[in-house]
């Protein structure tokens, strides 16, 4: 993890963006009049702005390639950067839901 961590810090210089750092489907509302709000920010700060992607990419977007198509039909191609970031935060990301899972 810390190689992971050294290696996205040595990546560029990035600039801190507000970011939600919970995109996922049930933080998603879709309204009666065709608005999609988005909900639940209790993880929101100042972050890399692909790591607002890091949980769609990791864990909705390899089980659904067509949500991950239509996210780049509107929001673009994701930098190369972009790609490092979301690879080096994903097990940062397991790391978390590994931490923070029920115990059985």
């Amino acid at each position: 993890m810390r190689a992971h961590m050294r290696t996205l810090r040595n990546l560029v210089p990035l600039p801190a963006v507000p970011c939600h750092l919970d995109f996922m489907p049930r933080n998603l509302i879709h309204g009666d009049d065709g608005i999609i709000r988005l909900i639940d920010f209790g993880r929101s700060r100042y972050d890399l702005a692909a790591r607002d992607l890091v949980r769609l990419a990791a864990r909705i977007w390899p089980l659904h390639p067509d949500l991950r198509r239509s996210f780049v039909d509107e929001y673009g191609q994701l930098s190369r950067v972009d790609h490092n970031v979301l690879e080096y935060c994903a097990h940062l990301d397991a790391l978390t839901a590994l931490c923070t899972a029920p115990l059985r």
